[in-house]
């Protein structure tokens, strides 16, 4: 168990997440895949931030749902929750950040 914010929050890890323990409950996301997204389970990393974000160029992460099509800023947009590799918590990340990691 980590502390944040002095309520014990579970920490579980990507081994743990693929050998089906249950993501904790008061997390909210959607395993909805939208037409023409990435399909759920693809594998993609991160390939632009800004400043502030978590994660470096280059991280690791597995689709666990998308959302769109979403007009933003004129252009097309996908969202998607990822799980990162390192970080139990799934997150949403715009589409522009990421890209799939072809043949793995």
């Amino acid at each position: 168990m980590n502390k944040r914010r002095g309520a014990p929050v579970e920490t579980l890890t990507l081994a743990q997440l693929r050998a089906g323990r249950p993501i904790p409950r008061h997390i909210m996301f959607t395993t909805d895949q939208a037409p023409g997204a990435w399909p759920n389970g693809s594998r993609v990393h991160k390939v632009t931030g800004d400043p502030g974000d978590v994660h470096p160029l280059g991280a690791l992460a597995t689709v666990l749902g998308s959302l769109g099509p979403l007009d933003f800023e004129g252009r097309t947009e996908y969202g998607y929750f990822v799980r990162w590799d390192d970080m139990a918590m799934p997150v949403f990340v715009v589409g522009r950040k990421l890209a799939l990691n072809e043949g793995k």
